[in-house]
């Protein structure tokens, strides 16, 4: 009778718990997808237990290559060991961080730049758990800029040459 109706009733709701949880998860996928290109998870030693994205396997990357490995082990060529030194202790003080420019090359070579952004993770306890945040690929934005760049010494360069050239040719001028 009544303990067969209370354990229904627990099932129901823990039924409705799970499907609750299951909406909020696919909720929170949808934001990130629309937000980043990726998201990632680290544990308390700052080691990659997760990290999901499709753009993650277009750039060569295979998500789970770094399952395991710290940020600063997966061969970042931009990072120097002082800009690793900084970032270890922002995670070191549980700190959130943004926009963090990384740049690597895939097994096929391709040079890829991305910016990261992560917080802490904590249980209900207030324990550390590690980090979570998401990824963005942002080489063509990189690849515009240094064009730019370019284009812009390049443009000073010519405009250089022009003031000579008219400093020349008024020196000419004063002179006849």
């Amino acid at each position: 009778g009544l303990t067969g109706a209370v354990g229904a009733e627990h099932r129901e709701h823990l039924a409705r718990a799970e499907e609750a949880v299951r909406e909020s998860e696919q909720l929170f996928r949808a934001l990130v997808d629309l937000s980043s290109d990726w998201y990632w998870v680290t544990d308390a030693e700052h080691r990659f237990t997760f990290r999901e994205g499709e753009i993650l396997r277009r750039m060569g990357i295979p998500p789970e290559d770094d399952y395991g490995k710290r940020r600063w082990e997966m061969g970042f060529v931009n990072m120097t060991d002082a800009d690793w030194a900084a970032h270890r202790a922002l995670l070191e003080r549980r700190e959130e961080f943004r926009d963090l420019l990384l740049e690597r090359r895939s097994p096929d070579g391709r040079v890829h730049w991305a910016t990261i952004s992560g917080r802490p993770l904590h249980d209900a306890a207030g324990r550390f758990l590690g980090y979570h945040g998401t990824g963005r690929d942002v080489t063509q934005q990189v690849h515009a800029e240094e064009r730019l760049r370019k284009f812009n010494v390049e443009l000073e360069r010519k405009v250089q040459e022009r003031t000579d050239e008219l400093d020349a040719a008024n020196k000419e001028l004063e002179a006849f």
